[in-house]
C-alpha cells in the first residue's frame, strides 16, 4: 500500500512537471515574421506597409504594435488588436508613419497579451533611391509570381515589383502611398470594393501612376471621365497620371515597360516667408504668449524688489536678518503671478487644425494637422475615419517631438498623445473624405505664353483669397461664393517679382511675410502651402499644369476630438492640364516633370544629372518632331533619349531668355539675374535651342538629361527653364 502511494505521488510530480515544461513551449511556439516596405525599400516620409505573420499553436487574445525605431521627431506606434486560433497563421498589415530622417530606418513588432509580451520581431528598411517601387493587383499577375528587377523605359533606374493583396488595399491609401506605380488588368478597378477603388484614385489624385492593361482608346471602368486615357492611352490624374499598356503586363513584357516617375518638388526659390505651421496653429488654438515688453518689466521689477530693495529697507531699520523670510515671500508672490499668467495665456484655448483638401474628378482628399494645448496635462485623444492614416512629424515642425500611439478599429483610427502640463502637441493624419463640389481651374495657352482660363468654386461655402499658379508665375483672383466662377489670364513667358520668391508669393504677397512680418489676421496660412508643395510625390508646380488654390475657415475635417471644439483653416487646392489654343506645341503646355536629380532619395548630390519628363499635350493630328527644338540655358550639358541610348545634343543657337534683354548684361549675373526679374528677366539668361533629332520624341514623350556647368545648388531651377517647343517660334 505504502508503495503504491508512492507510485503515485511519483506520477503527480511527473505530470506536474511537465506541465510546468510544456507552459513555456506554448508561449515560444508564437512566432512573428515581420516584412516592411516593397521588396525591403520605403519613400522618404511616406507610411511603411508592414506585414506580421502570426502563427501561435493556441488561442491566442492580444494586442500587436508596430513602431519605427532610430528616428529623430514623433515616434507614432501602430496598434491593432488581433485575436489568433490556436494552430493557425495570421497576417496583419498596418501603414507606419516614418519621419524625415536616416535612408536606413528599423521597423520593431510586438506582440502583447496584456502586460506581456509573447513575441517580438525587428526589420530594416532602405530608402529605394534608383528604383521605381511597382505594385501590381491580382487581376495583372492572374496566379502567377511578380517578375524580378527589370530596367525601366529609359536609363535611369530599374523597377522593383510587389504583389498588392487584399490586405495591402485594406489599409490603403496609407498602404500604397510608398509606391511609384500600380499596375491593374482593365477588370480590377471595377473588380475593387468601393472604399478599396477611392483609395488608389486617391493615390492617383496625390502623385500616383496607374497603368492598365487595356488597349488605347477604351474606357476603363471604374476611372472618372476625365482620367479616361483616350487614344493617346495617356493622360494626367490630378498630380498623378493614368496610361494604358495594351497587353503588354498580361503578355509579361516588362522589360522597359515602366517609366521613371516624378520625384517631387525640384524647384529651388518656391519657399519663403514664414515655414512652421505649428505656430500657426498655436496661435489659432488661442495660445497667448506674452509681449516681450511685458516679460522684461516683470524680469526688472523682480531683480529690483528680490535683492537690492529688500536688503536695503531691512538694513536701514536694523532688521537685516529679516531678509531670510522676506526673499522666500517675493519669490512666492512672483511665482504666483507668473503662474496665473501662464495659465490666462493657455485658458479659453481650443484645438486647431490647418487642413489641404486636395478636390479632382476622383474625389477629395485631407491632409489635417491638429494643435492642442494641455493646460493641466495628461492624455489627449483624436479620433479619425477609417481609411485615415497618422502622418508623423512635418518637415519643418518646431514641437518638441512626443510620442503617441494609433489603435486601428473597424471604423477609424484613435490617436493618444501623451502630454505634460501646459504643452502644445501637434497631430497629423490624412485620408480620403467625401465633400459636396469641389474647386475647379481650366487653362489654355496661346503661342506668346499667355494663359487664359476660369475657376470655379461648386463648394457649400465660399473660397477667399482664391490664386491661380502655374511654374513661376501666379495670379490672384479673389474671393468665390458658391457657384461663382471667374476667368484669369496669366503670363507664363514673365513671371513678376523676386527670382526665388515663387508664385505663392506672387499670390499671397501680405501672408507670405516676404516684405517684413506677415498678416496674421489674414485667412491664409502660408505655412500651409508650403507643407502641400513640399509633401508633394510630384511637383505641383510645373510647366503644363495650373494649381488654383483658395481659403476659408468653414470646413471641418472629419476629426472627433472628445470634449473640446474644432476651428482653423482650410486650404482647397485643384489641378488641370494646360491645353493650347494656338497651333503648334506651346512650351506652357508641356507637362515638365523632374523624375532624377541632385535630391533623389532625400540626400543631395550635385554631380547627379537632371533627368526630365517632357509630356506634349493632346493636340489635333500628329507632331511632325522635326519641327521641335529643346531649349535650355547655356552652359547646361543637354542630351536625350534615343534609340536606347542618351545622346548629347550639339550647341544650338543662342536665343533671349523669355522677357530678359539676352544679352551678357541680362544674364544670370545682370539685370535679370538671380536676385530680381526686373520685369520678366531669366534667371539663367540666353537659352540654347537644340533641335529635336529623328526618335527622341516616342508617344508624345521627350526624355531629357542635363548637367549643370557648376551652379551648385541651384541645378533643380533647370526645370524652370527646360522646355520644348515648336522650332522657330517665340522665345
Amino acid at each position: 500500500m505504502q508503495a503504491h502511494r508512492w507510485r503515485l505521488a511519483a506520477v503527480v510530480v511527473m505530470a506536474l512537471a511537465a506541465s510546468a515544461s510544456t507552459a513555456p513551449a506554448a508561449v515560444a511556439a508564437t512566432e512573428l515574421e515581420v516584412d516592411a516596405g516593397y521588396g525591403g525599400t520605403f519613400r522618404m516620409g511616406e507610411p511603411v506597409p508592414v506585414r506580421v505573420r502570426i502563427s501561435a499553436d493556441r488561442l491566442l487574445r492580444g494586442e500587436l504594435q508596430v513602431s519605427p525605431t532610430g528616428g529623430f521627431g514623433d515616434s507614432v506606434t501602430v496598434a491593432v488588436p488581433v485575436e489568433v486560433p490556436g494552430g493557425s497563421v495570421k497576417e496583419v498589415v498596418v501603414a507606419v508613419p516614418v519621419d524625415q530622417g536616416s535612408d536606413r530606418r528599423q521597423i520593431r513588432a510586438v506582440l502583447r497579451e496584456g502586460a506581456a509580451v509573447v513575441a517580438e520581431g525587428t526589420v530594416g528598411v532602405a530608402v529605394a533611391a534608383d528604383q521605381e517601387l511597382v505594385g501590381l493587383l491580382p487581376g495583372v499577375l492572374d496566379g502567377r509570381q511578380a517578375p524580378g528587377v527589370v530596367p525601366l523605359a529609359v536609363d535611369a533606374g530599374t523597377a522593383r515589383f510587389s504583389a498588392l493583396g487584399p490586405a495591402e488595399l485594406a489599409v490603403a491609401p496609407a498602404s500604397l502611398a510608398g509606391l511609384d506605380v500600380i499596375g491593374a488588368s482593365a477588370d480590377d478597378l471595377a473588380g475593387l470594393d468601393p472604399g478599396g477603388r477611392d483609395a488608389v484614385l486617391a493615390w492617383v489624385a496625390e502623385g500616383g501612376h496607374l497603368l492598365v492593361d487595356s488597349a488605347d482608346g477604351s474606357d476603363v471602368e471604374g476611372l472618372p471621365p476625365g482620367w479616361q486615357p483616350g487614344d493617346r492611352g495617356r493622360v494626367a490624374a490630378g498630380l498623378g497620371e493614368v496610361r494604358t499598356t495594351s497587353g503588354a503586363m498580361a503578355a509579361g513584357r516588362w522589360q522597359g515597360l515602366i517609366e521613371p516617375t516624378p520625384s517631387g518638388s525640384s524647384s529651388a526659390g518656391h519657399f519663403f516667408g514664414p515655414l512652421n505651421l505649428d505656430g500657426t496653429l498655436a496661435r489659432d488654438a488661442g495660445l497667448r504668449v506674452p509681449r516681450l515688453g511685458w516679460l522684461v518689466a516683470f524680469l526688472v521689477v523682480y531683480v529690483t524688489v528680490a535683492v537690492p530693495l529688500t536688503l536695503t529697507v531691512l538694513r536701514r531699520r536694523g532688521r537685516g536678518e529679516l531678509g531670510w523670510v522676506a526673499l522666500p515671500l517675493v519669490a512666492l508672490v512672483f511665482t504666483a503671478v507668473s503662474y496665473g499668467v501662464g495659465q490666462e495665456a493657455r485658458g479659453g484655448t481650443t484645438v486647431a487644425h490647418a487642413t489641404v483638401l486636395h478636390t479632382s474628378p476622383a474625389g477629395a482628399v485631407a491632409a489635417s494637422s491638429v494643435g492642442v494645448i494641455s493646460p493641466d496635462g495628461g492624455s489627449v485623444e483624436f479620433g479619425y475615419p477609417r481609411r485615415w492614416s497618422p502622418s508623423g512629424r512635418s518637415n519643418m515642425s518646431s514641437a518638441p517631438p512626443t510620442a503617441s500611439v494609433a489603435t486601428l478599429g473597424p471604423s477609424g483610427t484613435t490617436v493618444r498623445q501623451q502630454l505634460d502640463v501646459g504643452q502644445f502637441g501637434v497631430q497629423r493624419a490624412a485620408g480620403p473624405v467625401s465633400v459636396d463640389g469641389g474647386l475647379t481651374v481650366t487653362a489654355a495657352a496661346d503661342a506668346g505664353g499667355e494663359l487664359v482660363g476660369t475657376v470655379r468654386n461648386t463648394l457649400p461655402f465660399v473660397l477667399q483669397d482664391v490664386g491661380v499658379l502655374h511654374d513661376r508665375a501666379g495670379v490672384a483672383v479673389g474671393s468665390l461664393g458658391p457657384g461663382e466662377e471667374r476667368t484669369f489670364e496669366l503670363d507664363a513667358d514673365r513671371p513678376q517679382g523676386d527670382a526665388f520668391s515663387g508664385p505663392a508669393v506672387q499670390v499671397w504677397r501680405s501672408a507670405s511675410g516676404f516684405d517684413g512680418m506677415p498678416d496674421l489676421d489674414s485667412v491664409v496660412a502660408f505655412p500651409l502651402w508650403n507643407e502641400f508643395e513640399m509633401g508633394s510625390s510630384s511637383d505641383p508646380l510645373t510647366a503644363g499644369r495650373v494649381v488654383a488654390a483658395g481659403w476659408t475657415r468653414d470646413y471641418q475635417p472629419p476629426l472627433d476630438v472628445p470634449g473640446s471644439s474644432l476651428s482653423g483653416r482650410t486650404m482647397v487646392v485643384s489641378t488641370a492640364s494646360v491645353s493650347s489654343s494656338s497651333a503648334g506645341v506651346v512650351a506652357a503646355t508641356v507637362r515638365t516633370d523632374v523624375v532624377r536629380g541632385p535630391f533623389l532619395g532625400g540626400a543631395f548630390d550635385e554631380r547627379a544629372p537632371l533627368v526630365v519628363r517632357l509630356v506634349l499635350p493632346d493636340v489635333d493630328g500628329a507632331v511632325d518632331p522635326s519641327t521641335l527644338e529643346v531649349r535650355a540655358p547655356e552652359g547646361f550639358a543637354l542630351g536625350v533619349w534615343r534609340d536606347g541610348s542618351w545622346q548629347d545634343l550639339a550647341d544650338g543657337r543662342e536665343r533671349p531668355a523669355p522677357g530678359g534683354p539676352g544679352g551678357p548684361e541680362g544674364g544670370r549675373f545682370g539685370p535679370g539675374g538671380p536676385m530680381a526679374f526686373d520685369g520678366g528677366g531669366d534667371p539663367f539668361g540666353p537659352l540654347q535651342g537644340h533641335p529635336l533629332p529623328p526618335g527622341a520624341l516616342d508617344d508624345g514623350v521627350v526624355w531629357a538629361r542635363a548637367t549643370a556647368g557648376g551652379f551648385g545648388f541651384f541645378d533643380p531651377s533647370l526645370v524652370s527653364t527646360l522646355t520644348l517647343v515648336t522650332l522657330g517660334s517665340a522665345p
